[in-house]
């Protein structure tokens, strides 16, 4: 191949490159439109579209949303229990929901395993639920319908199995009464079945007539609809339990209003009885040692605060009297100078005089007391002795403090 036919190649390929991108492009432009409008479309949101469904079905839905939602929670756990529980679950259960009127655990012979509460406000039935072996078999649910005189209850029935056999029935029951006051406004909503009124709202004769209704045959080919009895329509939605439904239902022209909540009155505050009849005052508890004695302490830090110190006597200026120990604060000029005491020895007067040689003791480092005590009256007449040098006196060392008595031990060690 020669280099003419190279740049021929070459050449047409560029062009056949350069076609197949302006198609390439106008394609994935047209896909891209395509997958827009009919794949990927963009959400649009109408705030201001109604919601689906009139007025009345909203009315309904308000009024047994609430207790229904609770019973639908309840049909979810039984479900999924297939084993004969404690008698502590049946306990438990009752107060997740309290609106139960009890739960029982019943042997496939009949026999009341466990029982919660043992004693019941109205009388049970389990017989006809024994009856529906053929549904326990198939690990299906059951119901049943009660109405007597005393009131209504619904019962819940699911198989139980022991090594893959069916053993019993766990059956919860309760009283429509008390799951109707989950509702909003109970006296606007209505349940019946085929068996009776369980609840007959706020008029007892509608609830009688609605209970009236050929609701087997209604069932057949609907779960929810209208119905004309006592000279109105009304709305009505069926609720299966197992195999047997409940009927909720609700006057179709009322608007919906909520039930206002009862106001609880404030409890009055019983008058006060006279004094004749009023306990007396309990005594105060007795404190325990550790805190009697804290509180002693306290107290006598506090007295330690505020009492004001006595001020420190003044140091006397003037040396001790006659009769008077050192230190002493020295006693009023006026009063009578006490004479000392007798001692048992003779002492011997002798007129001090000045001597020549006393120098050496005035030169002596005050503030350095002797040794031995030295009486308070030599220190005394030392005081005034002249120093060797007229010109610079020395300064009398400070009086040393004595003890009682002092001036005639020292007479006679002289």
């Amino acid at each position: 191949m020669n280099a003419t036919t190279c740049r021929t190649l070459c050449l047409l390929i560029a062009i056949s490159l350069l076609s197949g991108c302006s198609t390439f492009r106008d394609t994935w432009k047209d896909t891209r439109s395509l997958y827009k409008e009919y794949v990927n479309t963009p959400v649009k949101v109408d705030i201001q579209c109604p919601p689906p469904g009139d007025q009345a079905q909203l009315k309904l839905a308000k009024l047994f949303m609430p207790a229904d939602e609770n019973l639908e929670k309840l049909l979810r756990l039984f479900s999924a229990q297939d084993v004969m529980p404690p008698a502590e679950w049946c306990r438990d259960l009752m107060d997740i929901y309290p609106w139960l009127a009890g739960v029982a655990v019943i042997s496939d012979s009949g026999q009341v395993v466990t029982k919660y509460p043992e004693v019941d406000l109205i009388p049970t039935n389990f017989d006809p639920l024994l009856e529906q072996k053929a549904r326990y078999k198939t690990r299906l649910m059951a119901g049943q319908v009660d109405v007597t005189e005393l009131g209504s209850l619904v019962y819940i029935a699911t198989p139980l199995f022991k090594e893959n056999e069916w053993s019993g029935i766990l059956v919860a029951y309760f009283d429509p009464r008390s799951l109707v006051k989950l509702s909003p406004n109970p006296a606007d909503l209505y349940i019946v079945s085929s068996e009776g009124v369980l609840w007959e709202g706020g008029d007892p004769a509608v609830a009688k007539s609605l209970a009236a209704e050929k609701w087997a045959n209604i069932l057949k080919g609907d779960i929810c609809g209208t119905v004309s009895a006592a000279g109105g329509k009304y709305l009505w939605q069926a609720r299966f339990i197992g195999n047997k439904p409940i009927i909720y239902l609700t006057n179709e022209k009322t608007p919906f209003v909520a039930a206002a909540p009862a106001a609880v009155a404030a409890p009055e505050t019983p008058p006060a009885p006279p004094e004749s009849v009023q306990a007396p005052a309990a005594p105060a508890p007795a404190k325990p040692e550790k805190a009697a004695k804290a509180e002693k302490v306290k107290k006598t830090k506090k007295t330690k605060e505020h009492t004001v110190a006595p001020a420190a006597p003044a140091a006397p200026s003037e040396p001790a009297q006659l009769g008077q120990p050192a230190g002493a604060p020295p006693e009023d000029v006026g009063a009578p100078i006490k004479p000392p005491k007798k001692s048992k020895t003779k002492i011997q007067e002798k007129t001090l005089a000045p001597e020549k040689n006393a120098a050496p003791a005035a030169s002596e480092q005050p503030g350095q007391p002797e040794q031995s005590a030295q009486p308070a009256a030599s220190a005394a007449s030392a005081a005034p002795a002249a120093p060797a040098t007229p010109a610079t006196p020395a300064t009398p060392a400070a009086p040393t403090p004595a003890p009682a008595g002092a001036t005639g031990g020292a007479d006679q060690q002289e």
